[in-house]
């Protein structure tokens, strides 16, 4: 890292315990006052209980280790498996050190994650079998795995208390430009949203969606292709001449710094053939872009209340995009007319540069029988929800929000002229598509 020129380290402790930030800076600051011991250090790290130590993306974004289908997914420490069981009192295999007041958690043997619960007593012997008093409503089973997920012991007085006393922290507006701010945000908040007339953008991912949408009304065309394919636009006059008016080129979340100057090249040559419309999947794309584009923030930037859009308009924003994670009644908080919201599309739960240990088009469900599975664009791997997010029967409510830029994204579906007929048809028609899910709407940000 000090080749690199790296002179800081952040340790992450957000939705940590007080033991692990300790334990973890600690180990870190060990290492770094003395390199030889690094050993040492790492030894401590062993007992952080946290998830198993990775190298992540530094051994390339291939790695196997760091997605394995059959390790637990909690974090702690394994003590060992559950030799033997009653409603109280568990056997353990185990050659670790367990205290009173110990926290513990079981996994089932296919990795599920069970209940936790404090060790009460302590009894046998490791060669024998270290005996634990927990609850009886724990649910552990013979051949349960054992984790140790939190321990009072070895750290300092001031880290075992359960609550740490804080005061209350008052806000005042007299710090620099608060009122100005604060003044602001309240005008916003209380200007009145005018309803005006939909307007319809289409989304795809694939120059051949751009042949399907051939003569289907909309205002606009959102294309999201591969870097390559967008090359290969640049050469294909007819059809850039007959999307050009309405056609906003859509860039991924993430690009390595390695393909900045290819995508540099590709901005340009869509320039100089008449594009100024993109949509910026990161915040920091903003900077490609001069004067005379048109940019505007897409769901992966996360603009979910007034501040953040009033900080990415100051950034040169023409407008944002509503994430599908949010739920109407934040909507309907923040919202703006210069929004856009999808109406219709598959939603990518996760975006990881990571390639999941799974075979190609393997099929996928949660413990709900949800399907899913993976694609891979631009390098990175999406895992998508296979039923289609609807809220084409909410278009008047989101009207009345102030809301008018709707989308109907086809992005990860096979290009098909039936497919886009039907959606249109429920689009007009103001009706849900059956068999499809409006996601977080109604449910929030749970």
């Amino acid at each position: 890292y000090r080749r690199l020129g790296i002179a800081s380290l952040k340790i992450e402790g957000r939705m940590r315990s007080a033991e692990y930030v300790h334990t973890v800076v600690s180990a870190f600051r060990k290492a770094l006052d003395d390199p030889e011991l690094t050993e040492e250090a790492r030894e401590e790290l062993r007992m952080d209980f946290g998830r198993r130590k990775t190298s992540l993306f530094l051994t390339g974004t291939q790695s196997a280790e760091v997605i394995e289908p059959n390790r637990a997914a909690g974090t702690g420490f394994e003590l060992g498996m559950v030799r033997g069981a009653d409603k109280e009192w568990v056997t353990l295999d185990t050659q670790e050190e367990i205290g009173v007041g110990d926290r513990v958690r079981f996994h089932t043997p296919d990795g599920s994650e069970g209940k936790a619960a404090k060790v009460q007593e302590v009894g046998g012997t490791r060669k024998g079998g270290l005996k634990i008093k927990i609850p009886a409503d724990t649910g552990h089973r013979v051949g349960d795995r054992v984790y140790l997920i939190a321990t009072h012991r070895g750290l300092p007085p001031g880290l075992r208390k359960k609550r740490i006393e804080v005061r209350p922290v008052r806000f005042r507006d007299t710090a620099p430009h608060a009122r100005r701010i604060l003044n602001d945000l309240n005008k916003r908040s209380a200007r009145k949203k005018q309803a005006g007339k939909a307007r319809l953008f289409l989304r795809a991912d694939t120059l051949q969606w751009l042949r399907v949408f051939g003569a289907a009304p909309s205002d606009g065309v959102v294309l999201s292709a591969e870097r390559r394919e967008l090359e290969r636009l640049t050469h294909d006059r007819p059809l850039l001449q007959a999307w050009r008016k309405r056609l906003e080129i859509s860039l991924p979340p993430f690009i390595p710094e390695a393909e900045l100057e290819p995508w540099r090249k590709v901005i340009r040559a869509l320039r100089e053939q008449g594009i100024h419309r993109w949509v910026c999947g990161h915040i920091g794309q903003i900077a490609m872009f001069n004067k005379k584009d048109q940019c505007r923030a897409d769901t992966s930037v996360w603009c979910i209340n007034r501040a953040t859009h009033s900080a990415l308009m100051d950034v040169g924003f023409a407008a944002v995009s509503v994430s599908p994670e949010d739920d109407i009644l934040n909507v309907r908080a923040w919202a703006e007319p210069q929004c856009y919201f999808t109406l219709f599309s598959l939603v990518p739960l996760f975006i990881s540069r990571i390639a999941p240990p799974l075979p190609p088009h393997a099929e996928l469900t949660d413990s709900r029988d949800e399907p899913f599975f993976i694609e891979r664009r631009h390098g990175l791997y999406y895992t998508i929800a296979a039923r289609p997010l609807c809220l084409t029967h909410r278009r008047d409510n989101l009207l009345r929000t102030g809301i008018h830029r709707f989308v109907l994204d086809f992005s990860f579906l096979k290009p098909h002229k039936k497919l886009l007929k039907n959606v249109l048809d429920h689009y007009n028609r103001k009706v849900k598509i059956q068999g499809t899910t409006v996601f977080n709407h109604k449910a929030g940000l749970r």
